[in-house]
């Protein structure tokens, strides 16, 4: 993580998570925790960037590029969320 990032968990992991925290307390990082939600908070959230025409910013790879998507993600230039296109 950059200085002052954020790792956000959504769901449980299936083991348990270690970490070093001097990295997180000397680069002002954080580690948080947060729920997937119901499907009312789901359709909530929809209309409400429906409304107000917020739309997602992705990387879109054709699925026959699956590598190069995983390269681009692992290599960290993936600028927001990379996305298979079938």
């Amino acid at each position: 993580m950059r200085p002052e990032g954020k790792l956000v968990i959504c769901g449980v992991p299936a083991s348990e998570l270690k970490l070093n925290v001097f990295p997180i307390i000397t680069m002002e990082r954080a580690v948080v925790g947060g729920r997937l939600g119901s499907a009312e908070d789901t359709k909530d959230m929809l209309a409400f960037s429906a409304n107000h025409k917020i739309k997602p910013m992705i990387e879109s790879f054709a699925m026959k590029d699956v590598n190069k998507a995983f390269d681009h993600v692992r290599s960290g230039k993936a600028r927001y969320r990379a996305v298979l296109a079938v």
